[in-house]
């Protein structure tokens, strides 16, 4: 599985976590391939659009995940974003996990029967895949999230993204510029932390919006992890179906009687209950961790912007002291209520839009984990109504 550039056509299908609803045809933007190779997963992104911006209706570009990374940054780094919030970047493709247990499976082929080894490595290649799905799904929501706003969709770096041809030529950090980030990150949430405790928000709604966000972003973290530990129990039991359907399997070729009857059919029983298990694990992964995850980090980019805002108000009434002192001493007047001025525009355009996103964000968000749950809890129903027959198969043997 390591050394194969694992091919996959990616369908718009129900089973992917769909957070972006696609109301707006005039730049529609889809991941309609992906090539997984060892070291980098390489993403086809295709537009189509009846914008005049773009020289063409209908085009495809190759991306890997850096570019996703570089064009996320650039939406960061803009002073004229200060006031939206900055849809998360996708996580980076990380398959090491399934092929430790790959590697893991094939050292310990001897200790285990060739059904039951077949068996594992059949659910560590969907394991693999499901994961595959879940990175390419990820990429896409960022880019759809993008298209479908109004003010990042007119962004010059995102056409280029979209419509360059070329490679762009992005490249990892080095360590130093790795060094840099974590400094300014660690800057920032201490200037963050400061002004959370000496700087008081003139806005009820932002201050609300603030105790709201932090509470919540605690409860979305706490409730992935159960989520996650859920998904991984179910995993584990299918697992040890695999292990309980190759040891009944061994009992019937070793006996002639009666008991070969009982035991390939409870073997095959237990083997169909797997793969009902093995479904459950993935669709709780895909319908509910998966979404608690994405809302926990889109919960951060709205702090962020709680955190801009905050910044700019302090630094307003910053400018505000400026003017009085330079009042005071008649000295640079004009040239502190420019700055004053200027201070106070921004703050207001930003709280403004920051509104806006906000209520937006609300909306967005309830109405994503709403759909995700419905569809959950129809996935769930329909699982149970295939179990019960195995259920009632296991009384009658």
């Amino acid at each position: 599985m390591e050394n194969s550039n694992n091919h996959l056509d990616v369908e718009k299908k129900s089973e992917r976590s769909e957070t972006v609803d696609l109301n707006d045809n005039t730049l529609q933007v889809d991941i309609s391939d992906a090539l997984s190779e060892r070291e980098k997963v390489k993403f086809t992104v295709h537009t189509k659009t009846t914008l005049k911006d773009f020289a063409k209706q209908d085009f495809s570009v190759v991306r890997q995940h850096e570019e996703f990374i570089w064009l996320h940054d650039r939406f960061e780094e803009n002073e004229s974003y200060a006031g939206y919030i900055i849809p998360p970047p996708p996580p980076r493709p990380d398959f090491d996990s399934s092929r430790e247990k790959l590697q893991k499976l094939g050292e310990g082929e001897g200790s285990m029967t060739a059904e039951e080894f077949k068996k594992m490595k059949q659910e560590l290649e969907a394991e693999y895949l499901a994961t595959f799905k879940k990175t390419v799904a990820m990429h896409e929501v960022f880019l759809c999230r993008l298209a479908n706003h109004p003010i990042f969709r007119a962004d010059t770096n995102f056409r280029v993204f979209l419509e360059y041809e070329q490679d762009l030529s992005v490249r990892g950090k080095n360590k130093k510029e790795k060094l840099e980030t974590f400094l300014r990150s660690f800057s920032k949430t201490t200037d963050e932390i400061l002004l959370g405790s000496t700087q008081k928000d003139v806005d009820e709604f932002f201050d609300k919006e603030k105790s709201f966000l932090l509470d919540y972003h605690s409860l979305l973290k706490d409730a992935t992890l159960r989520a996650d530990k859920m998904t991984k129990a179910h995993k584990d039991v299918a697992d040890h179906y695999i292990k309980i359907s190759s040891c009944l399997l061994e009992m019937a070729t070793a006996d002639t009687n009666q008991l070969e009857r009982f035991a390939t059919k409870t073997a095959d029983i237990f083997e169909k209950a797997r793969k009902i298990e093995n479904r459950v694990s993935t669709d709780e992964d895909l319908k509910l961790s998966d979404t608690l995850r994405y809302y926990m980090r889109d919960t951060t980019a709205a702090k962020n912007l709680l955190y801009r805002r905050l910044r700019c108000l302090a630094d307003y009434e910053g400018a505000n002291r400026a003017l009085e002192k330079a009042r005071a001493k008649n000295k640079d007047v004009h040239a502190a209520e420019w700055s004053q001025h200027q201070a106070c525009e921004k703050f207001e355009q930003m709280s403004a839009k920051g509104k806006e996103e906000l209520i937006d964000f609300k909306v967005r968000r309830v109405a994503a984990i709403k759909k995700n749950l419905v569809e959950l809890c129809e996935l769930e129903l329909k699982h149970a109504n295939v179990t019960t027959p195995f259920t009632f198969s296991l009384k009658s043997l």
